[in-house]
């Protein structure tokens, strides 16, 4: 995923829900979405995978990695156990 979020080499070109289009540059002269993209699409997936499976590593790992390559290193967020809501500190986010 980072290799593909920083190279000029690829351009996305379409997110949806299940994934993301990448095409070589020179095909997609004319096309391209930002590429931060890429991390909410990240940030996206991981908080789904938790609200599943909230004990598992990986998407822990995911959100970590995608908000430290957004800038926002220092958000912490985590899923209440009970409500399956988010919280950042203390306070419940949508």
């Amino acid at each position: 995923m980072k290799h593909l979020a920083y190279s000029d080499t690829w351009k996305l070109v379409v997110r949806e829900p299940s994934g993301m289009l990448f095409l070589r540059a020179d095909l997609a002269a004319d096309a391209g979405l930002d590429k931060r993209q890429v991390w909410e699409q990240m940030i996206e997936e991981a908080r789904r995978e938790l609200l599943r499976y909230p004990d598992h590593p990986g998407p822990w790992a995911a959100l970590a990695k995608a908000y430290l390559a957004m800038g926002e290193a220092g958000k912490r967020r985590r899923p209440c156990s009970n409500t399956g809501a988010w919280t950042h500190g203390s306070r419940l986010i949508n």
